[in-house]
């Protein structure tokens, strides 16, 4: 049950992460330079950092789970 908890929270993570970017990249003329690099900068890069984190603690995990 953890396990597939901490991965539906990295893959929502990493969705953010995609929309944040993608939302700097292609908003960045409505948006201006300034605020399109502080929303990549403040939170599209922490978000694929606790993605990360979480796929980590995952394979944590589930290496000291019982199999069955």
């Amino acid at each position: 049950m953890l396990v597939k908890l901490l991965a539906w929270i990295a893959l929502g993570l990493s969705l953010v992460f995609v929309g944040l970017g993608l939302t700097g990249v292609f908003a960045w003329d409505s948006l201006g330079p300034e605020m399109a690099k502080r929303l990549f900068f403040w939170g599209a890069i922490p978000a694929l950092g606790l993605s990360l984190l979480l796929a980590l603690v995952l394979l944590v995990v589930s290496a000291f789970q019982a199999k069955g």
